[in-house]
């Protein structure tokens, strides 16, 4: 039985999170709707070519196993605040105003669950600081 649960709750989750691909994201009073980079082809593409985003959206990246990233700004036409997280949704490191078309790495000191891209300088906005936990849920879906 113990099985026939943990397959249920995968065909939820892949239900919820993988055809919709759309998760909402708060921190403090800020909120934003983030795109799933929820595999390898869709993390390697990030927001690579988006000339423009919206002040409320973002990327959210998904590691499963939970891994040591890197990220750098080739290709990405936009500057970009990242944001990385552990497994329980609490920002461990916080790279602000990462620049346009850059090759230097960004990379995470420990493993992260989950890294988010927001546009540049929202870190500020919203008062973002290491150790703030991160509400992310799935969108309802239409």
């Amino acid at each position: 039985m113990k099985k026939a649960s943990i397959v249920l709750i995968y065909l939820i989750t892949t239900v919820a999170f993988g055809q919709q691909g759309e998760f909402s994201i708060r921190i403090h009073d800020c909120v934003f709707t983030a795109s799933a980079a929820d595999s390898p082809d869709k993390q390697i593409k990030g927001l690579m070519h988006v000339t423009d985003m919206p002040s409320d959206r973002g990327m959210l990246f998904i590691f499963e196993p939970m891994k040591q990233a890197s990220f750098w700004m080739k290709n990405t036409l936009i500057p970009l605040d990242i944001i990385f997280l552990d497994d329980t949704a609490t920002i461990t490191e916080l790279h602000p105003n990462r620049l346009p078309e850059t090759i230097s790495i960004t990379r995470s000191k420990q493993p992260i669950k989950y890294a988010i891209e927001l546009n540049a300088n929202s870190i500020r906005l919203c008062a973002i600081q290491t150790g703030d936990t991160v509400l992310i849920t799935p969108t309802e879906q239409d």
